[in-house]
């Protein structure tokens, strides 16, 4: 009984660590696939995002659009729109948990097209220091970071944002696959957890 025991608790921990490493929860993803483009001008809407100020424009290009490679799917944004917006910023709100971590990941490449360079962007998300990101005229290259995350000092919401900051020639870097996270621990894993200390206090006990 207390071999079989033992294996149950190496069984466990092993569970516990596994679903504990899995990685952080994510709280939301998007591959702009649901963005509605348009052509030409590309234009476009960016479904669950928020452009801004009033007037500024961001595009949904892809193959069928500009015939531009995004990191996956057909379509993504390109941050510098069709009326050369500089200063345009995409921006999407979240709920955010005292004491919680969270991180953002993307993907992002040079405009693909060579026209006037270089291109940048601002990368801003919640309290963290706003990081810029900087392209060659034509880059095409898929790159990914996850340079940013913050610890947020008390419940309310948080936003992820990113800024155009490139000169009006209407092409700029190209954004896909956002994905913010945080670092709490997956239900399965909790329960996960309790299960094992109990057995724990059983095993204890047999002794």
């Amino acid at each position: 009984m207390k071999s079989q025991l033992r294996l149950m608790l190496q069984i466990g921990i092993l569970s516990v660590l596994s679903m504990a490493t899995a990685g952080a929860v994510t709280i939301f993803t998007d591959d702009f696939e649901a963005a509605a483009g348009g052509a030409p001008p590309p234009g476009g809407t960016i479904v669950n995002w928020t452009l801004s100020p009033g007037g500024a424009n961001m595009d949904v290009v892809g193959t069928a659009v500009g015939s531009l490679t995004c990191h996956s799917g057909t379509k993504c944004v390109d941050t510098d729109g069709t009326g050369s917006t500089a200063g345009a910023v995409l921006s999407r709100s979240f709920a955010v948990t005292s004491g919680v971590t969270y991180f953002l990941s993307f993907w992002w490449s040079g405009s693909q097209r060579n026209f006037l360079g270089p291109d940048s962007i601002q990368v801003s998300f919640g309290t963290a220091a706003p990081i810029t990101l900087n392209a060659a005229q034509g880059a095409s290259t898929w790159t990914s970071n996850s340079a940013l995350s913050f610890v947020a000092a008390s419940n309310g919401t948080a936003t992820v944002s990113f800024m155009n900051t490139s000169g009006p020639d209407n092409v700029g870097i190209l954004i896909d696959d956002v994905t913010v996270a945080d670092n709490t621990v997956p239900e399965p894993a909790t329960m996960a957890l309790i299960g094992l200390g109990l057995a724990m206090v059983g095993l204890r006990r047999r002794k």
